[in-house]
């Protein structure tokens, strides 16, 4: 029996009597195991001696990662066929645990390297853990930020349109997992390869390669990243009515430079949006997007009504203790509040043009260094690295790096 949470694993192999891949092992319910069958496991690499990639947000709402690649033999087949080895998650979080680097593909789906035989298809053992720096092994290239991404989502969400994403050879792995790291705003159904082409009826929605050519006949637009993005940004659902807002980009770290936040036909008054940051920060059932959508409609449709909650919000921060180092979730909520509570206006009374941030942070300085004598230092540092983790997007950013980035950024005392 399969604990609730715990990673699960299938394996397909190569089985010539059966006509092709086939369910070897699994761990998986018989829902989701007819749901893979069907939709995404008929999948081999496009280059030889590499490793194909898979990413499948399944019927049931959880998630897919998988890695293909050709082996020697195995028990089904003593030609060298493809193996299909995947992980199945139910939060999107899990996959950031597994894969940080290149090297992890291969650390944890073919331990056994490119030589081996697989003859036994439940003789995959998952490697434990390694939290904290990756032991000196190459961070994956930063390709963008998790913002950018979300919108290529929103985009072949709404459109429906099948795309072959053109990149160079480095970036085939990091552009794959910046769409993992954004999969929780993917639909259910929504299909994802990378340096990989499947023989199923249903074909992936986005296919990340290098290679040109490998779909020319199945009705897939090809673009590259910069013009995906581009389309992407300037791309608004028809079913709400929609609203830029473009925060100054003027500095290199601020937390969202460009934002575009997109209104529906509902009202929301000071008191709902209270409401929602309060959702946000106590019990937090409320998402990101869902607190930044709802600043948004206030601050488009009452700008009076969002100035007054942005004093309500500093108001309550300052009555509340501010969350221990520990706490992850809830100090980051915290602080992506005191963000919000201090966020400046595009322009500034008595200030010409533009201002030199889009955020007050000699005052949230001094609100922390009120709040936590103490522990002022730590907090500063943490609020800097979460501004700049936004920005460069968490899973691509070496966590080294950034620390000393942040700390950076603090004049000494």
């Amino acid at each position: 029996m399969i604990a609730k949470g715990e990673i699960r694993k299938i394996v397909a192999m190569h089985d010539p009597r059966r006509g092709g891949l086939c369910v070897a092992a699994s761990e998986v319910d018989s829902e989701d195991k007819d749901d893979i069958f069907n939709n995404c496991l008929e999948v081999v690499p496009i280059r030889e001696n590499s490793y194909g990639l898979v990413l499948y947000r399944l019927v049931s709402g959880k998630y897919m990662l998988g890695v293909t690649r050709r082996v020697k033999r195995t028990n089904y087949d003593d030609r060298e066929s493809p193996v299909l080895r995947a992980l199945i998650f139910e939060q999107v979080e899990q996959m950031g645990n597994y894969i940080k680097t290149e090297e992890d593909v291969e650390r944890i789906f073919f331990p056994e390297g490119l030589s081996e035989s697989y003859l036994e298809p439940d003789a995959w053992n998952l490697p434990a853990l390694v939290y904290g720096d990756s032991n000196g092994e190459k961070p994956l290239k930063v390709v963008g930020n998790a913002v950018c991404f979300r919108k290529i989502v929103r985009r072949l969400k709404e459109t429906e349109e099948k795309v072959m994403l053109t990149v160079n050879l480095d970036e085939e792995f990091p552009v794959f997992f910046m769409f993992c790291q954004v999969a929780k705003n993917m639909p259910r159904g929504m299909f994802v390869l990378a340096n990989a082409e499947t023989f199923s009826r249903n074909l992936p929605d986005l296919i990340v390669t290098s290679r040109e050519g490998v779909y020319d006949n199945a009705g897939y637009a090809s673009m590259s990243l910069e013009k995906l993005l581009k389309l992407s940004d300037n791309f608004y659902p028809k079913s709400v009515q929609t609203a830029v807002c473009n925060v100054p980009k003027t500095s290199n770290v601020s937390m969202k430079t460009e934002r575009h936040i997109v209104i529906d036909k509902r009202r929301s008054s000071l008191a709902e949006t209270l409401d929602v940051c309060k959702r946000y920060i106590i019990d937090m059932s409320v998402s990101d997007e869902e607190l930044y959508a709802a600043l948004g409609r206030l601050s488009l449709e009452n700008p009076n009504e969002y100035a007054q909650c942005k004093r309500e919000i500093r108001e309550q921060l300052d009555k509340m203790e501010i969350p221990s180092i520990m706490k992850k979730r809830e100090i980051e909520c915290y602080m992506k509040l005191l963000y919000v509570a201090y966020k400046r206006a595009p322009y500034v009374d008595n200030e010409p043009g533009l201002t030199s941030a889009p955020y007050d942070i000699d005052s949230m300085d001094s609100f922390l260094a009120r709040k936590s004598p103490r522990n002022y230092r730590r907090y500063q540092i943490l609020m800097r690295e979460l501004r700049l983790r936004e920005e460069v997007g968490m899973a691509s950013a070496d966590r080294r790096v950034i620390k000393k980035a942040a700390k950076g950024s603090i004049s000494p005392l």
